[in-house]
């Protein structure tokens, strides 16, 4: 990250110490610049509506009243495209992280994540990768960072068949059914392809199938 360059952000979450407590740490970090805080999706967009400079970043948590973090990532693609959103969320289940992702979200961080964490979080999302804890270990994410890793295997037909069925919300149950096939060939394929890009959740397989561009992100 440029030194010199100050990142904005806007913090959207509902309760009002954890979004004191986010901006403090970011205030903390140095580099970044918290141009907004607001209560809701619905505040953040009238919010945004009034400003003249935006943010480079929306920190944006999922359960929020009148509109909650997925109707919010709708509503950016819609009317704030260039606005980057890091989720903030206690949800760690696999749905909830593919279903960020598919709309739109570039990264997902829990809230009992370390401080540290969320910065380099920010600073992922800001240059333009996609974030999750689980990426940090993978082979991909090795290549990605341009670190001499051996060549990635290659996918078969069948996985990459599978890939745009395992960034939807079905369950590996419905996506077997779709592709016509038993339950147990759908788990191989996700299990060989755990093991070929070095990952271990189906949310990591959502990232690198997006940002290898084999699933367009569904805004």
């Amino acid at each position: 990250m440029d030194q010199k360059k100050v990142i904005k952000i806007a913090i959207t979450e509902d309760h009002k110490i954890v979004r004191k407590a986010i901006a403090t740490f970011i205030n903390g970090f140095g580099g970044f610049d918290i141009l907004l805080n607001s209560v809701n999706g619905q505040d953040l967009i009238q919010q945004l509506g009034r400003m003249n400079e935006l943010p480079d970043i929306c920190v944006l948590d999922i359960n929020m009243p009148k509109m909650n973090g997925f109707e919010t990532l709708d509503a950016l693609r819609q009317k704030f495209p260039d606005i980057k959103v890091l989720i903030l969320s206690m949800y760690e289940n696999e749905q909830t992280i593919i279903k960020a992702f598919s709309k739109g979200a570039r990264g997902y961080l829990l809230k009992d994540s370390e401080p540290l964490d969320l910065k380099q979080a920010l600073i992922s999302v800001y240059e333009g990768d996609l974030y999750h804890p689980d990426l940090k270990l993978s082979r991909f994410h090795a290549r990605l960072k341009g670190r001499h890793e051996p060549s990635l295997p290659r996918i078969s037909e069948k996985e990459m068949e599978f890939l745009p069925y395992c960034c939807t919300e079905l369950s590996l149950k419905e996506i077997a059914k779709e592709m016509g096939v038993a339950l147990r060939t759908v788990q191989g394929y996700r299990d060989s392809l755990f093991d070929k890009l070095g990952m271990n959740t189906r949310a990591g397989l959502v990232i690198y199938a997006i940002t290898t561009g084999l699933v367009p992100m569904r805004y």
